[in-house]
Parts: structure tokens; sequence; C-alpha cells
């Protein structure tokens, strides 16, 4: 457990605190990310194939969104700020917060000069509009069941209802921003 606990180098967390409760109301995992990502994470995904197959077929699932496909060899960048998740407590929806944390990620990504391009995975229709909103670009629109293991068997068996059933992959380049200013 602790492997998940531990921040890990490149790896941008923001988070939104109930100030009265204290409790974690919203957050924002960022991450900057190289083409070797997504190996180091089926990688670290095989340590569960025996122990927790349900575990396991997650982790995959989240490196196959990584690599298919592979946005590094589209955009031709070694390096991305990548918005990973977007995530509320269902007490703090309809607050703007998701928005908030995803605009001062998007600013933090922009601040950074190694970054040329920024990238958000969306596997909700909320986060979708999040990142329109944002003035990013589509490039991906995968439904869950087409991220498939070796045997052509869905990562994920229980797909959500839509519209949250669909891996929706935005991409802003810095350049375009950097054309309009």
């Amino acid at each position: 457990m602790n492997a998940f606990m531990k921040p890990k180098k490149n790896d941008i967390t923001l988070v939104a605190i109930d100030k009265n409760s204290k409790a974690v109301a919203s957050l924002a995992i960022n991450s900057i990310t190289k083409p070797d990502t997504a190996l180091k994470q089926k990688i670290h995904a095989d340590l569960y194939n025996e122990s927790n197959i349900d575990l396991y077929r997650a982790l995959r699932f989240w490196a196959s969104i990584q690599s298919e496909p592979c946005l590094f060899k589209m955009l031709n960048v070694d390096t991305m700020w990548e918005i990973k998740t977007l995530a509320t407590a269902k007490q703090y929806r309809s607050l703007g917060l998701s928005t908030a944390l995803a605009k001062q990620s998007f600013e933090a990504a922009l601040l950074n000069d190694d970054i040329s391009v920024i990238c958000m995975d969306c596997t909700n229709y909320f986060s979708a509009k999040i990142a329109q909103n944002l003035g990013m670009e589509r490039v991906v629109n995968k439904h869950f069941s087409e991220y498939r293991d070796n045997n052509g068997h869905p990562w994920i068996k229980n797909t959500p209802e839509p519209p949250n059933d669909t891996v929706r992959i935005f991409i802003f380049k810095k350049n375009n921003y950097k054309n309009n200013v």
C-alpha cells in the first residue's frame, strides 16, 4: 500500500481542503510524463497480476490509456504535462472545485518552459467539459471496452453507464498559446 502513498518525482497534485472539516473536497493529480511512463506503469501493474487481479486490471487499463495511441509519437514531443485525474467528493460537487483545480493545473503547465504540450485524460463527461472549456482539443475518443488485454478481453469488466463510458484525451499545444499572446 505504501507504494501508492509516496509522492513520485514529477508528480504535482493540487488539493482543495474543506476549511471546516479538513476533508479533501477535490484534487487534481498532475504529472510530467515522458515516453517511458506507460511502460513503467505496466511493469508496476504486473506486480499485482497474481495477488490482486482487479487492481492489476485497473492499473493496466490506465497504462493502456497512456499508450494507445502514443501521444509522444503523434505530437513529436518527449515531455508532456498531464492532468491525470480530477476528482471531487460527492458532497462538494457543483461548486466548481474541479474546474478551479484544472485551471490552476493548466496555468502551472503554461509557466513550465520544459513543457510544450498539456494533456488531460478524461474518463467522465464532466472532466471532458472542463477540458473543452480550457480550450483543449480532443484527440482520443475511445470506449472503455476498446482497451483490451492480450487475449482480447476488456481491461475493465464493468463499464460505467454513458456518458461516462468513454476515455477522452484532450491536448493543448503551448505554441498555440504563445502565438495568441
